[in-house]
This record gives C-alpha cells, structure tokens and sequence, in this order.
C-alpha cells in the first residue's frame, strides 16, 4: 500500500501492524475532577461500556497479530466496566504486557488478578491528593512485597494550588512506584485556566527547585521523578501514540489516532477556547485490526505525525486572530486533521500510552 505527498510516493511496509491496543473499557468515571475533559464533552457519551464480546474479537485478532501489548485507559473508569474482571483475566493470559490506567479508587476489587500477574501487569494510579493512599496502600505493599517497584507509575496532577504539598505526595510515593510523572492541568475553562502550572513561573520554580533539592533522595530511593514542560518549547513534538505504534479503540469499537481526538470536547489554551472533533478511521465490530491500521488516510496521518509535519499554533504571532487554531479539523499546512496544538505532543502534559 502506498499513498502520494506532494511529489512523493510514500510505501507502508507490507507487514506494519500495531505494536500497542488501547482500549476505553468505560466513559463514565466514579471522580468528578473539576478540570476533567469529560465536562466539555458534547457528544452523548457519559455512560459507555465496551461490549465484552467485541474485546474478545479485540483480543484474538491481536493473537493472531502478535500485537503482545494491551493498555486499559480512556476518557473513564477502566474499572467501571461491569465485565472488566474477565477482560482483565483475558488481557492477562494473552498479552505479555498489561497497562491498567487507574484512579485507584476500585483497585482492591482487583487484588486477586493483579498479584497473581505482577509479571506481566504494569499498574498506571493517578494520584488525586494524599487520600488516595488510603485505598490503595494495603495493595500497593502486597505488590512491593512480591515484586517490588517494578512496572508502577505513578501520575500526579499539580496545580497552582497543590505544588507546595507535592513533596509530601511524593514522599509516599518513592515508596511504591518505580516512575513518578507531574503532569500539567489542560485548560477546559476560565477556572482550570487560572490552576494550571503551564506558563506560571512560582511552580515552574518551586517544582524545578524541589526537583534539584532532592534529586539524590530520589535517585537512592529507586524511583524515577519527572516533570512534564511548563512552557512551550517549539522544537519538542513528539507524539507517543505514534511514536510507539499504538491504536486507540473506543468504548464503542470505533478506531481513533490517539486519545485526545477520540472524542468530540473542548480545551482552553491560551485563553483561546478550541474544540476537538472526533477522528476515526475505522470500527473494530466491522474491520479488522490490521485492515484500519493499513488504511490510507490513517497510514498517511501517521506519516505525517512522525515526520513532524505540523505548524505549531501555540506560538504562532496570528493566534488570537487565526480560526485554523480554534479546532483540530484543519491548520495552515493544509492538514486535516491537526496536531497543530496538541498539548501532549509539546510536552506540556502526560500521554497515557
């Protein structure tokens, strides 16, 4: 299969294939973060559970595939899904690596199928403040003791207001995870807007002084501390999904680039308030795995992400003024859809590949 650019032809290696699947489980969550994503959605998709029997499709396809990577994340709950034991139990026993994303407020539900995988499972807990180790600490020292800090990652969520008490989250979390991240707040409206660290220098100092403060405490602990951007750096795009061959399966079957465009919602960067259309390339209840990943129009996105071909509108002098910047659908390098200001391929944000 090959498709033109311009004067070019460009050729898929006839034995491209994913090399991850990530599977929405569930739309609906149990939290109701004030900067979640989910607030801006206006599609009706608030309570969406994927169907057991298409996972089970999902799951032999990437058998015969020798796609070995599965990673439960998404706009919700993972756990949420009423048959989300027995697509655990499955995943489990199919796939050499296992990536549970989680807010960790169901994970004792779990404990069974966790401890007796802990070789393949990689568990991913955002963490929402120091009550989140009440419900999840009796586990994670079960995990600690059998296997120790290999394959955990922790996600904490800093703000305006939370940065100055990081350094007690992270103390409790050196003794868990293998790789703590601090990601930024996207923007959905006028009050996130005012929490986010992007762009705001007292965090961005007081996270970097922290960083440097205790760096030896964290590299003698075991744990790996790392911090997203707070600023825009023009020459960072690197987007993971791409980067690690993935493929974003919805809770409805249907095939998405990546999770930001997987559904329709809106952001607030900048001050300016842009709208994400869903980009979808195929249905998994219809097609097969490796016949979407080989389409075209999906193949030649890819192309494109990998070899950087997007303007960036983060820093463009016309932002306040030009309308490509106001949605995904199009930018003024002629592409559709765009990458143009998407926050996590500039780093300024964790992406949950």
């Amino acid at each position: 299969m090959s498709f033109k650019i311009d004067e070019w032809i460009v050729r898929l290696d006839e034995n491209s294939r994913p090399e991850t699947i990530i599977v929405e489980s569930s739309t609906e969550c149990n939290f109701s973060c004030p900067y979640c994503f989910r607030k801006t959605f206006y599609e009706n998709i608030q309570k969406r559970f994927l169907d057991i029997e298409l996972f089970k499709k999902i799951v032999e396809e990437c058998d015969r595939g020798n796609i070995r990577r599965i990673v439960f994340t998404g706009f919700g709950e993972p756990t949420l899904n009423p048959y989300f034991h027995d697509m655990l139990g499955l995943a489990s026993s199919r796939f050499s690596r296992v990536v549970l994303n989680t807010n960790g407020s169901r994970i004792q539900e779990f404990e069974k199928e966790i401890l007796n995988n802990l070789d393949k499972l990689e568990l991913v807990i955002s963490i929402h403040g120091e009550d989140t180790f009440n419900i999840i600490e009796d586990l994670m020292k079960k995990v600690e003791e059998k296997r120790g800090k290999i394959h955990t990652r922790a996600i904490i969520v800093i703000s305006r207001h939370n940065y100055e008490y990081l350094i007690n989250i992270l103390e409790k979390c050196l003794k868990y995870f293998s790789i703590i991240i601090m990601t930024n707040i996207i923007p959905i409206d006028d009050r996130s807007l005012e929490d986010t660290c992007i762009d705001d220098q007292l965090c961005e100092n007081y996270v970097r002084n922290m960083l440097a403060r205790y760096g030896f405490k964290f590299m003698f602990s075991g744990s790996c501390v790392k911090s997203v951007d707070f600023k825009l750096r023009t020459s960072v795009f690197e987007c993971p999904f791409v980067d690690s061959k993935a493929m974003f399966v919805r809770s409805d079957g249907l095939v998405s680039p990546c999770m930001f465009m997987s559904h329709g919602w809106r952001c607030y960067l900048q001050g300016i308030e842009r709208t994400i259309s869903p980009v979808t390339y195929g249905d998994l209840s219809e097609d097969s795995i490796i016949s979407v990943w080989r389409r075209p129009t999906y193949a030649k996105f890819r192309f494109l992400v990998k070899m950087r071909q997007f303007p960036c509108c983060l820093d463009c002098d016309l932002v306040q003024y030009c309308t490509f910047t106001l949605s995904n659908e199009h930018d003024c390098w002629g592409n559709s859809p765009s990458c143009a200001f998407c926050p996590f391929a500039r780093k300024l944000a964790y992406c949950p590949v």
